[in-house]
């Protein structure tokens, strides 16, 4: 389903890979389903292919940086959808922890979606945006007990928490150029990321009904 004109937007945020064609692929599904998407590249053109490349890309980057990039785009994407549209963030992996925290540092944000990624939940009461959280049933840079104290952590301040767990899956489970990329799961995913985005939400201002 497509609109000529999107009442809600759809900010992506890349793994630590860089703003990769796997990235544009989702983005680009996301827009066949009707949402204005916006996928800023954090990294400044900079791409890694393997995981040392990646630890090696993120750990050069300035925080400060990836977030004002995070922001500008969020600001551009809230325009294009106009003061009464709906404005979500979604990431995966490193980009989830850019999701979360975007979450906190902009009230107007109504919904986060996280792959296989979690971040600081410290602030999360600045927020009342819901939080879909895809897991992998086995994700050696998720340990369970840390997971597990994060949406503890979210509960408590307030937010409702989702999760999912894909069967047979790893991280990176849903990006199709990666070897643990698994079909059916991402495929089962993004279907329940679509009825998430879809889900009225009418005021998300921390203390209000939500």
């Amino acid at each position: 389903m497509t609109h000529d004109s999107p009442s809600a937007g759809v900010l992506v945020l890349h793994a630590w890979w860089g703003r990769t064609d796997d990235v544009r692929l989702f983005a680009a599904a996301l827009e066949a389903d009707g949402f204005a998407v916006a996928v800023p590249d954090l990294f400044g053109g900079r791409t890694a292919g393997t995981v040392d490349e990646a630890e090696r890309l993120v750990g050069s980057v300035d925080p400060a940086a990836v977030e004002a990039a995070a922001l500008a785009a969020l600001d551009a994407l809230r325009d294009r959808v106009g003061p009464a549209g709906r404005v979500a963030v979604l990431g995966f992996s490193y980009g989830a922890a850019v999701a979360l925290a975007l979450t906190r540092l902009r009230s107007e944000v109504t919904a986060a979606v996280l792959y296989y990624g979690t971040g600081d939940p410290s602030g999360a009461e600045a927020s009342r945006a819901p939080v879909l959280l895809h897991l992998a049933a086995d994700d050696p840079y998720e340990d369970p007990g840390w997971v597990a104290g994060f949406v503890s952590a979210l509960r408590t301040a307030g937010r409702t928490v989702t999760e999912r767990t894909w069967p047979a899956t790893g991280h990176w489970f849903a990006e199709p150029s990666r070897a643990a990329f698994v079909p059916d799961a991402a495929e089962a995913a993004y279907a329940v990321t679509l009825a998430f985005l879809r889900e009225p939400r009418t005021d998300m201002t921390p203390g209000g009904p939500g």
